[in-house]
Order: structure tokens, then sequence, then C-alpha cells
């Protein structure tokens, strides 16, 4: 425990000093973001002729919100290998004393912090935007979200697997891109045959919490199974691509 503590404080002291060496880039991202959602929310409302004030384009803007926050919990550690195999430093990181499984964990865990933290400013600035139409209790809404996330952190677990067997699979990224829009699109609640799929249920209810509903808690034990379970797969997938990369011996080609 002591080792794992130790590399997870490694990790911060290099998050931290990359982010203040490129930090223009940091900025630029926020940017970017910034002027995609407001492009989108511009739109869709020219299109549908629906005003912001309306009310009716505040599920748009949860979900876009929920939506950034998937990305980032799915992205940790398919985009660490794709980016360490791109920078051919990826048999690097198994010098490291601690199992590869382990440290992508890490800096999931990491990114997952930074998601909850702009999860919850993005959640105060559309409460304030709203003017109370949304009721934003945070702690249910962030908490569904939350408990999910470990399902698509298993799928990134497993594309991470890929990445280490086959090396280029842009493709496979793209596609769970844009799947992950209709994860959080899909209408999960109240509990239907759409909470089998990962992170679906966490994003509904999220949803709901915001439209004012009363979420049952046996709906939060729902979400904890289905992450458990997606955390489990992706970890085998990743396990098994992992110890068949090492025997064709490409862990380190590209």
């Amino acid at each position: 425990m002591r080792l794992v503590m130790l590399h997870l404080l490694n990790e911060v002291r290099l998050a931290l000093y990359l982010k203040r060496r490129y930090w223009f880039e940091t900025v630029l991202g926020l940017g970017f973001l910034l002027i995609l959602f407001g492009g989108l929310l511009y739109a869709v409302g020219t299109v549908s002729g629906k005003s912001f004030d309306s009310g009716a384009l505040d599920t748009m803007i949860i979900g876009f919100v929920l939506w950034q926050f998937a990305v980032v919990s799915y992205s940790s550690a398919s985009n660490d290998v794709a980016e360490e195999t791109r920078q051919r430093t990826v048999e690097q990181l198994y010098i490291v004393p601690i199992p590869l499984t382990y440290l992508l964990g890490l800096r999931a865990f990491l990114h997952l912090l930074g998601g909850v933290l702009v999860l919850l400013l993005a959640f105060a600035v559309i409460s304030a935007l709203t003017a109370g139409r949304l009721r934003m209790e945070f702690l249910p809404m962030v908490g569904a979200v939350l408990l999910a996330a470990p399902s698509l952190v298993g799928i990134g677990y497993a594309v991470a697997g890929l990445l280490l067997l086959v090396k280029k699979a842009e493709l496979a990224q793209g596609v769970m891109y844009l799947a992950l829009i209709s994860l959080v699109a899909l209408p999960a609640y109240p509990v239907n045959a759409f909470a089998l799929l990962p992170y679906a249920l966490g994003a509904a209810t999220a949803r709901a919490a915001a439209e004012g509903s009363t979420i049952a808690p046996e709906v939060y034990a729902i979400v904890i199974a289905n992450s458990a379970m997606y955390l489990w797969l992706g970890l085998t997938v990743f396990w098994w691509m992992e110890r068949r990369a090492k025997r064709l011996g490409v862990i380190g080609h590209w």
C-alpha cells in the first residue's frame, strides 16, 4: 500500500508539472470545450426555434456535462496507453515496481477526481444559468455518475488492452466517443433494459435528480452492481490481451 501511495503522489506531481509546463494547451482545451458547447446550444436552439429562457434546452445542457464526464471516465486508461505507444515509451511502464494495471488505475483515479471538480463547477454554473428551473441537488447527481464511472473505466481498460495488442485502433476510439453520446441520452430511469448498459442508468438517474425526482436507494445499488460487472469484464479483457501481447513480443512495437 505504501508503494501504491508513493506512485500516486508521483503521478500527482507529474500531472501538476505538465499542467504548468503546458498551461497554454490546458487553457486552449478549456476554451475549445466552451466554444463547442456554446455552438451546439446555439445550433440546436436556432434549428428548433426554442429559446434558452424557455427551459427547453435544459436537458441538453445537463446531457453535455454528463457526456463530458463520461469521456473523462472512459478515456483515462485507453488514452494513456495510446499516448505511451505513440511515444514508444510503453515498455518503460513495465519497469516500475507496480503492475501496469495498478498504474493505469492510479491515473484513472486522478482523472476522475479532476472530472468531479469540473462536474461540480459545471452544475453550479448550470444552476445559476437556469435561474432555479432545475433542482441542482449535487449529492444525488454527482453520486449517480460517480458510482457509474467505473463501468466506463472498465471499458477503457478493455480498449487499452486492445491498443497493447494491435497498436492502431483509432476507429475503436472514435466509435466509443459516439457510443458515449447514446449512453448518456438513453432513458434508463426508471430502471429498464437500458440499465444493463454501462453508465446509462447513472446518467439517467442524474438527469432525473436534476428534474426533481427522488431517487430510491436500490437504484444506486443497481448502478454499483453494473459498474462492478463492467469493471471486472474490462480488467479481464485487459489482462488477457496484455498476456497475449507479451507472448507475441509486441508490447514495444508500433
